[in-house]
């Protein structure tokens, strides 16, 4: 990568995590990690030269059977751990390479791509991704795998962003509205949901529908009053609808409760790797690769 392709606000890999670049001014610049916070100056050439570096690595692991996982992630992680199931952070560590995100990331088998997990700061929150996808926009216009573990649940799935302007609508969301506009594929992803007991909502109220998958193809749609009713088509134009304001928050998930998740013990991470794979095919369309 060229010293002078790096854009302010633009979001950038290396070996520590996802940063972004804050200013760049007379060969140097400046840069801030998403997941911790921390800024520090730089240089854009050592910059470019360690992204070089890690996408020879990348393509080297993608060459030898996927990309084998480094061999300490998951070391530790023998299961979430009551303390985990709170609203911040603080105190817990499954997010971390060593735990649940890297357990995860050791599972997820998807020839030519190259996952990699990314704890995201002040949340209890982790997201996956491929590797060099992530790296060609900011993370919240991208299509990610996602697990959130809140005070009494833990829910894990796909998720998608698509931005309040309409002049500012992410390319993994048009290439989503894209791919359902195929009746085929939005049946498919309507028996995906009901095979692994998923919903499909919005993460922060963006829009207020409950949208669960049916046998047939069609959905069982809850509004905010409660009433649930059953469509067919539904799913692209509603969609294609929304309002340009506000966000969307796009998530279809498992939720699962704080006892079972417990119960599961290290075995939580295959069924969430279980989970990512089924979406394997819509992930590809949706990233372009």
């Amino acid at each position: 990568m060229a010293a002078d392709d790096f854009q302010v606000g633009g979001h950038y890999e290396n070996y520590k995590g996802v940063y972004e670049v804050l200013s760049v001014d007379d060969g140097r610049m400046t840069i801030r990690w998403d997941d911790t916070g921390d800024e520090i100056d730089t240089t854009p050439e050592m910059q470019g030269r360690i992204i070089a570096r890690i996408e020879a690595e990348r393509r080297d692991r993608a060459r030898s059977a996927r990309g084998q996982a480094s061999s300490d992630y998951g070391q530790f992680f023998c299961g979430l751990q009551e303390q985990d199931f709170r609203e911040g952070p603080t105190g817990t560590r499954w997010r971390r390479k060593q735990q649940l995100g890297g357990e995860v990331t050791r599972l997820l088998e998807e020839e030519g791509l190259v996952f990699q997990s990314w704890a995201i700061y002040r949340w209890q929150m982790v997201h996956w991704a491929d590797v060099s996808h992530r790296q060609k926009a900011p993370a919240w216009h991208q299509a990610k795998f996602m697990a959130v573990v809140g005070p009494a649940e833990l829910s894990f799935g796909l998720y998608i962003e698509r931005a309040d302007s309409s002049e500012d609508v992410p390319e993994d969301w048009k290439r989503f509205i894209s791919w359902l506009r195929v009746r085929e594929n939005e049946e498919a992803l309507s028996r995906t949901m009901v095979e692994h007991g998923l919903v499909l909502r919005d993460l922060y109220a963006g829009f207020d529908e409950r949208i669960e998958g049916q046998a047939d193809g069609g959905w069982a749609v809850t509004g905010a009053d409660g009433v649930t009713h059953q469509e067919t088509g539904f799913l692209c134009e509603f969609l294609a609808r929304l309002p340009a304001d506000p966000w969307v928050n796009l998530v279809i998930l498992r939720t699962i409760d704080r006892e079972s998740a417990l119960a599961r013990g290290k075995a939580i991470a295959g069924d969430i790797a279980e989970v990512f794979g089924a979406f394997g095919p819509l992930y590809r369309a949706v990233v372009g690769i």
